[in-house]
């Protein structure tokens, strides 16, 4: 097909240029950058392909999903058009939720398959939590969660090299079979996709910030989507399938990979595609922020500048990031470990326990836990950032935006907020807590606002890799002295940075 179709769109746009080097060091890019300006970014990317025979346009779709660690979400951009909708799977209709997608594989010790039951989340051979797994065993993390012990044991692995070469065959069935049921989806919604040469689907996913900034777990991610849009065919719907096969399919599909492939698969920070719809509404206003994100493993947490103050599209420059494993599922584990039965069983128990609304002793003492651990853990990107700031008075203007699927605001809510009494605030401050705004380019079914919590993520990344909003990452940008008049530079990477 020859060039992809983003490499056409950055030449229309930018000209015939040679792609952007990789990030240089601090001092030298921000020289560069005094001797250049910020090129210019269109409000909506423009299909450039010429007309094929058949004498209509080429169908351009950009996939936006969140891999999540319980649940995936999935929302499909027709460009053309410029509108967006969410993805429910087939026979999901019956669900409170159906745009849920379970992050779950289970594995019987010669095949995968996914479980039956949509709201099961632990049980015997259910490999739950992959997305943390993996980013722990990429970045070297020591300390061993409950889920990666589990998957370990269930695939009967001994050494480190088994259990990585394991969950990653684990999340490519994972993401393979629902990469594959949605681009079956906008088969079955387009009946004519294909027969213009230059059709394209093109995937955007997230990973939190923490992880991004590091390249070898950036490069990890994004070689898994490479790979996992490579097996979608092969993989929709998530057939049953043995261990050996999969491996060799997962070679074949590797081997055969090429650039203009890959070119359609691109990572992007969870708090930068989390914040899309909130940026570009008119309700945002530059400043500064600290987003939380609670999922089912982690606290994601960011502190950013926004700004719009650096050409037309806007900015994020990140000044701190962590994750904390604090997420949703802590407190099913925290509860089990108490009465000291650490068992899929027993977790699957108290997380029902905890859906419900529960009061036991156990579940308020293990909220308590989490609630005072996330008070803590807080004030540290708080007084990174700080540090950062031209003006360090400025982190007693943050406001907050919280997200993610485990959010509530009890142990959520008040333990992030209990941070801002920290020192650092002087005598302590309430900070602002902002909401996210309705997309009004997103279907929707009728009276189904409440989906919106949780498909922010993938409502940022169903916007092409050139609209998405510009970053640097936090060590970017450096501590700041307080003795120059200088204000924090704040800069976009390209798509060819990230």
């Amino acid at each position: 097909m020859g060039e992809g179709f983003f490499t056409r769109l950055r030449k229309a746009l930018f000209g015939e240029k040679p792609p952007t080097p990789p990030r240089q060091p601090e001092l030298s890019r921000r020289a560069e950058e005094k001797e250049r300006k910020p090129e210019p970014r269109p409000s909506r990317p423009q299909v450039i392909a010429p007309a094929a025979k058949s004498g209509r346009d080429p169908l351009v779709f950009q996939v936006g999903f969140d891999f999540g660690t319980a649940y995936s979400k999935c929302i499909v951009r027709d460009i053309n058009l410029n509108k967006a909708w969410v993805f429910v799977p087939p026979g999901s209709g019956g669900h409170e939720l159906p745009f849920l997608l379970p992050s779950r594989v289970a594995f019987d010790g010669t095949a995968f398959t996914v479980p039956g039951d949509h709201d099961l989340h632990y049980g015997a051979g259910l490999l739950t939590h992959l997305k943390m797994v993996w980013a722990g065993l990429e970045s070297g993390a020591k300390d061993q969660t409950a889920n990666t012990r589990y998957i370990a044991q269930t695939g009967r692995c001994s050494e480190k090299g088994e259990l990585r070469a394991f969950a990653k065959s684990s999340i490519l069935y994972l993401l393979g079979g629902w990469l594959g049921a949605v681009k079956t989806e906008i088969r079955r919604r387009y009946p004519d996709f294909g027969r213009h040469p230059d059709d394209q689907i093109a995937v955007n996913m997230a990973i939190p910030v923490a992880d991004a900034k590091e390249h070898a777990v950036r490069t990890s991610f994004e070689r898994l989507l490479i790979l996992a849009w490579n097996l979608a065919d092969d993989l929709a719907g998530h057939p049953p399938i043995k261990q050996i096969e999969l491996t060799d399919l997962i070679r074949g599909r590797d081997r055969d990979r090429t650039p203009e492939g890959d070119e359609l698969c691109f990572v992007y920070p969870e708090v930068s595609a989390n914040v899309q719809g909130f940026i570009r509404s008119r309700v945002s206003s530059p400043g500064l922020y600290l987003f939380s994100d609670a999922g089912a493993g982690t606290v994601d947490q960011s502190v950013f500048l926004f700004s719009q103050n650096n050409g037309p599209a806007p900015f994020l420059a990140y000044l701190a990031a962590q994750v904390h494993a604090l997420g949703s599922s802590r407190i099913d584990q925290h509860a089990a470990l108490a009465e000291g039965r650490e068992t899929p069983q027993r977790f699957e128990y108290w997380r029902k326990q905890k859906e419900s609304g529960a009061s036991e002793p156990l579940l308020l003492a293990a909220r308590k836990w989490v609630h005072a651990e996330l008070g803590q853990r807080s004030v540290a990107p708080l007084a990174i950032a700080k540090r950062k700031l031209f003006q360090p008075k400025q982190l007693t203007k943050t406001q907050l935006i919280f997200g993610g699927g485990g959010h509530t605001r009890d142990p959520y809510e008040t333990g992030v907020v209990e941070a801002f009494s920290h020192p650092i605030f002087g005598e302590g401050i309430t900070p602002a807590v902002l909401g996210m705004p309705n997309p009004q380019d997103l279907e929707l079914p009728r009276q189904q606002d409440r989906w919106l919590l949780r498909l922010s993520v993938a409502y940022g990344l169903s916007f092409t890799p050139v609209e998405l909003a510009g970053f640097d990452y936090p060590e970017d940008n450096p501590d700041q002295t307080h003795t120059r008049s200088t204000k924090l530079k704040i800069t976009a990477p390209t798509k060819d940075d990230c």
